[in-house]
């Protein structure tokens, strides 16, 4: 079972001998830097989340406003099994879709802004309301309410976050108990490294994120991004 953010928070205070000088807010902050630390090394091309775009006829650039997103895979019609087909941005603008030849997209590019969020480009320009589905790998999202749960239950996810976290306080206090944490950090980076290459443990955590579709578009994905 997963820990709560609270849980978590309370298995960290226990690691550093309930330190009075340390707020809730602080460990909380380390929590969430393990995490995405932890993602960063053994879980980026793991992660995917679904999402839609629903076209207007004659506007070809739609704004993913996605928080959470890291980078694109596929894109496709809910009306059509095909796949639209992915073109890069600068060979997109060479040819530049005809504003006069609408229709129902098969191609898309996208182009991503200083504001970090990518516009979606189609061709032809849509001419009608089109649902087009999307599959993008997705960033963890931070543990806030101290009843949030990482979206990853499985394989050891809760220790990599405790000892983390546990490290990040004796990083500049001591340096034999940051060492000791350290390395219980890696050793459970390792672990959860050499479970999730074995068939039997990356299937259990697939059907972990496929439970999590009822409250979360996230599922597991163990396949690199086609789009940087």
């Amino acid at each position: 079972m997963a820990r709560t953010l609270s849980d978590l928070r309370s298995l960290v205070k226990d690691n550093i001998h309930n330190d009075s000088s340390v707020s809730d807010s602080r460990i909380d902050s380390w929590i969430n830097l393990a995490q995405d630390d932890a993602e960063q090394k053994v879980l980026r091309r793991y992660l995917g989340a679904l999402s839609n775009i629903i076209t207007e006829d004659g506007v070809n650039s739609y704004v993913i406003m996605e928080q959470d997103f890291r980078s694109f895979r596929q894109f496709w019609q809910t009306d059509s099994p095909a796949k639209l087909s992915y073109v890069p941005y600068d060979e997109f603008v060479r040819y530049k879709p005809d504003p006069l030849q609408k229709g129902k997209p098969i191609r898309w590019s996208f182009l991503r802004f200083t504001s970090g969020f990518p516009t979606i480009l189609f061709d032809p320009i849509p001419d009608d309301a089109y649902t087009i589905e999307y599959e993008y790998l997705a960033n963890l999202p931070d543990l806030i309410n101290d009843s949030d749960v990482s979206l990853i239950s499985q394989l050891g996810w809760d220790k990599i976050l405790e000892a983390g976290a546990s490290k990040r306080y004796y990083r500049k206090r001591s340096t034999a108990d940051y060492q000791v944490w350290k390395d219980i950090h890696e050793e459970n980076l390792d672990e959860f490294r050499r479970q999730l290459t074995q068939t039997q443990g990356a299937s259990r955590m697939y059907a972990s994120f496929m439970a999590s579709q009822v409250e979360s578009n996230f599922y597991g994905i163990p396949i690199e991004p086609i789009v940087a």
